[in-house]
């Protein structure tokens, strides 16, 4: 299914004419409040996640920054020029 179509149904009401029409009880279909409260609880909990996620990235990178430089590596050349420029 692409994408764009999500756009043209209102998902919630399909669903809840579609139980309308079985005959389902309504006492099993969440109101629109209860279901926004969950949604957002939804995006919450995974704006967290990334938020983690990106911490443990960072976390990483700058754990990597405090190594000492390899001796043999490109930057330890210029290190030392530059040590020895001043």
């Amino acid at each position: 299914m692409l994408p764009d179509s999500m756009d043209v149904l209102d998902g919630d009401a399909l669903i809840k004419k579609y139980a309308d029409s079985f005959g389902a009880d309504l006492d099993v279909i969440r109101d629109d409040k209860e279901i926004m409260e969950i949604r957002k609880a939804r995006a919450e909990a995974m704006a967290r996640k990334e938020q983690v996620e990106q911490a443990a990235q960072m976390a990483k990178m700058t754990g990597d920054m405090g190594k000492p430089v390899d001796p043999s590596s490109p930057l330890a050349q210029v290190e030392d020029q530059a040590r020895q420029s001043l």
